[in-house]
């Protein structure tokens, strides 16, 4: 019996990979992980991440196997060196990562600094006063505040473009 994904369960996905990414900054509790959080965010590297996102999840789509999904996720129990090792370890997410320009290492080090800089903008409007925590860095977090709005606007341009490939692939069958 063929699995199939309804429009509920592919949301179910897309949430799902946006919150295991959030929990990434978690995952960064050995010393490449530290320096990851660190990695200076650009532009570029922001458009090569969710061209990556969605290289992703269009090989999730085109796989029709749900456990590539499940290989998708960051464990934050997971070092910054297994995290790349499982990801290099899966074929399809390591090409899907490879065509936007990234090795596998730089998109856990983009996805690492992005939520760290999401985390610390948040943390710093909070506690304006308090000093910043190691595990923040400034520059990244300036960069965040500095092109919050460019960067909603490109996540909301990726969860449009994951609408479209759901609509493509069958709307409430997506994926089977």
């Amino acid at each position: 019996m063929k699995k199939r994904l309804s429009s509920c369960g592919l949301l179910c996905i897309v949430l799902a990979f946006a919150a295991t990414v959030s929990a990434a900054p978690a995952a960064a509790s050995d010393a490449a992980g530290d320096k990851a959080l660190h990695y200076p965010l650009t532009m570029a590297k922001m458009h090569a991440f969710y061209e990556a996102q969605l290289n992703i999840m269009k090989a999730a789509f085109a796989s029709k196997d749900p456990k590539l999904v499940d290989s998708m996720s960051m464990d934050a129990d997971a070092s910054f060196d297994e995290t790349v090792a499982k990801f290099e370890k899966q074929p399809a997410i390591k090409k899907a990562i490879e065509q936007a320009g990234l090795t596998t290492a730089e998109y856990v080090s983009i996805t690492d600094a992005y939520m760290g800089a999401a985390f610390g903008a948040a943390y710093v409007k909070m506690k304006p006063d308090a000093p910043l925590p190691k595990v923040y860095d400034r520059h990244n977090i300036d960069f965040f505040k500095t092109h919050e709005k460019d960067l909603k606007a490109m996540q909301k341009e990726f969860m449009g473009k994951i609408q479209q490939l759901s609509a493509e692939a069958g709307g409430d069958e997506a994926g089977g």
